[in-house]
């Protein structure tokens, strides 16, 4: 592999021949003039076509007017389009992949591209195969509304209800869901893979790929955000294209761009000096930041509330910096958690107050754990919460498990932050002994138990009077009140008595994010035991499915 200095010596006067954005491009993948040259015509000649016929359609305000391609989309178009072959003028790049933050316009841009290829080429058979079948019929409809806002499309092609037909070219169009089995069959030329992010096997491209083998001047485009989820195929076809660009893999048919903001902080600045929302990030990431002053708006508001809220850092780095995230994430900080450390005796405080108690029973040879919830001013600003764990552990197992979890158990044993049950077993009558303690002492208002493994102690409970109510662990049912009690902890209204125990579980904690932004405590991706957290979340979820009926019990809020 030659140099940057030695190939811009040996193809010095190529290089001088072509337009900047080329030379950049030619340099940066060291393309071997011998075998490939660079055609402004068919580099400009996509651009103006879409500018020229392609109109604008999401929009309600400018739809019907031109749809215009930012600098970014006419030098990413150029370099697609106006490489080309020596030996027979084909396109030099066969496979593309497109990668940045949403909002990029990656959707008109699909379906203007579909045009471009039905009136330029003859026999073209295009497809755009989106995630599901609704957005495949966004695709659909916005090529048509193209096709019927310019007189010129809608002269040459006819809509139909599931495809475009051009009879002049011999070209037609489809959009379709991104199902493998569908696509067996198909004889396409120019295909577009829409958010293969999701994709949960690499099936489909490869599908579509074998389709293609016989086409000379076949085009895919997989064009996505990136994803929740490093394990997909997407990621490990984001790194390759990675390593294209970083030249250490060679493809010529390979084109990659991608838009994304650093993963850590740059050389020379020091991590916590590193701002990662910062506008020059949110720059990198949204290629169309300089083109409109309400993303740059939405973006910046967007970033102030992602640094305020952890969980929604998560689906912010991956929607608007461009980055692949692990779906398991840390979630507290440290810091922030032991400011919650309170000099208040809770328990004397809280004596005659209601309470919410949080049960999470691990199996029998681990921590299990109660945590109650006291809280002050429900329902106004001043809304504040206070809780209490307990955790139980098999005294037998108190050594073996101390080597396994690489922590001194028996330390926390003897601060009287751990309690042990006799034998090698969890002995739940223990548990359910001291939840009855606790209803004597408390105004329990209930208890909120996990349902795994607790069906018998909440039937017991229940018999004897004291009221339970069972929290489902989906994590649509999670969801907001994990959020509820993160926004606590963060606003510095979650206070606890200093518990090294407590704060060690809490430091455990990591968050699993689906793509809809749901949370919740991943227990399968924790290193260490996070009990007392998670019966803490049962109080929560308690909360704020009953949020008004317990503020109403609250008589401080109404008085003057």
């Amino acid at each position: 592999m030659l140099t940057e200095k030695e190939y811009t010596e040996k193809w010095h006067e190529q290089l001088e021949d072509i337009l900047p954005y080329a030379k950049l491009h030619a340099v940066a993948r060291r393309i071997d003039f011998d075998l490939y040259y660079f055609s402004p015509r068919e580099a400009k000649k996509v651009c103006v076509f879409i500018e020229k016929f392609c109109t604008i359609t999401k929009d309600a305000e400018m739809s019907g007017q031109p749809l215009k391609l930012d600098t970014w989309q006419w030098e990413m178009l150029g370099n697609i389009y106006g490489w080309r072959r020596v030996k027979d003028d084909h396109r030099k790049y066969r496979d593309v992949y497109i990668q940045g933050g949403r909002k990029f316009g990656k959707t008109s841009l699909s379906s203007a591209l579909v045009l471009y290829h039905m009136i330029t080429e003859k026999a073209t058979e295009a497809y755009i195969l989106a995630s599901t079948a609704a957005q495949a019929a966004i695709g659909l409809e916005i090529t048509k509304a193209m096709v019927f806002q310019h007189e010129g499309l809608n002269k040459y092609i006819r809509p139909y209800k599931f495809e475009l037909v051009c009879d002049k070219t011999s070209s037609k169009f489809k959009s379709m869901s991104a199902n493998p089995d569908a696509a067996h069959g198909l004889n396409p030329s120019f295909v577009i893979l829409d958010e293969t992010h999701v994709y949960d096997s690499w099936e489909l491209v490869e599908v579509m790929k074998t389709g293609m083998v016989t086409r000379a001047n076949r085009l895919m485009i997989l064009i996505s955000t990136p994803g929740y989820d490093v394990s997909k195929p997407g990621y490990d076809h984001y790194l390759y294209a990675k390593k294209v660009n970083n030249l250490e893999i060679t493809n010529d048919e390979f084109f990659a761009i991608i838009f994304e903001a650093d993963y850590e902080a740059p050389k020379g600045i020091e991590p916590d000096d590193w701002d990662e929302f910062a506008v020059d990030q949110l720059k990198m990431a949204n290629p169309r930041w300089e083109h409109s002053a309400t993303l740059q708006e939405y973006l910046l508001n967007a970033a102030d509330s992602a640094k305020q809220n952890p969980s929604e850092r998560f689906s912010f780095r991956v929607l608007h910096l461009g980055k692949w995230v692990n779906s398991a994430s840390s979630w507290l900080d440290p810091a922030i958690w032991k400011a919650g450390e309170t000099d208040i005796n809770i328990t004397d405080k809280f004596k005659t107050k209601d309470c919410i108690v949080g049960v999470d029973l691990a199996n029998t040879r681990d921590i299990t754990a109660v945590t109650l919830l006291f809280w002050d001013n429900l329902n106004t600003p001043e809304e504040t919460y206070y809780t209490v764990p307990y955790c139980w552990m098999p005294a037998d197992l108190i050594n073996e498990n101390s080597k396994r979890d690489s922590v001194d158990y028996r330390k926390w044993v003897e601060m009287g932050f751990l309690e042990t049950t006799p034998g090698n077993f969890t002995d739940w009558n223990f548990i359910q002994k001291r939840i009855y303690e606790i209803a004597d002492e408390y105004n329990v208002i209930s208890v909120a138990i996990d349902p795994w493994n607790g069906g018998k102690l909440a039937t017991d409970l229940y018999n004897d009077g004291i009221p339970v109510e069972m929290i489902k662990q989906s994590i649509q049912s999670l969801s907001f009140p994990t959020k509820s009690m993160e926004k606590a902890i963060y606003d510095k209204r979650f206070n606890f008595e200093p518990n090294s125990l407590y704060s060690w579980q809490a430091g455990n904690v990591v968050i699993y994010q689906d793509a809809s932004a749901n949370i919740r405590i991943d227990k399968s991706k924790a290193a260490h035991k996070i009990d007392s957290i998670a019966a803490t979340v049962n109080c929560f979820a308690y909360v704020e499915a009953h949020r008004d009926e317990l503020a109403a019990g609250d008589i401080e809020i109404f008085m003057i």
